[in-house]
């Protein structure tokens, strides 16, 4: 198994591009420039750990397509938390509101 490199202040700042509760990944299924370059970076990675002559693992092969599902289906559950959150706000509001009248 291969050690982690350590964090790069600049790894780190496209880090904090590639999170969820970030603007890089839209939720009509775009993400930033510096996602898409993020895991590229990573793909290459991963995809150069395998042995010269040998074909690369799943994992490596198949990166960006599974970690893109990840990362978008991780801003779409935060999407939608968020809308039933003011949803839930916007009821009680309404319920309180209604209950001062009555």
């Amino acid at each position: 198994m291969v050690a982690a490199r350590p964090l790069t202040p600049s790894t780190r700042a496209r880090c904090a591009l590639a999170t969820p509760w970030c603007p890089s990944s839209s939720t009509f299924g775009g993400f930033e420039a510096g996602a898409v370059d993020l895991l590229n970076d990573w793909a290459r990675l991963a995809r150069g750990k395998t042995p010269e002559g040998e074909e690369p693992p799943w994992s490596a092969r198949n990166f960006v397509p599974y970690w893109s599902q990840v990362i978008s289906s991780a801003a779409q559950r935060a999407a939608a938390a968020e809308i039933l959150s003011r949803v839930r706000e916007e009821v009680a509001t309404r319920n309180a509101m209604s209950m001062r009248g009555a």
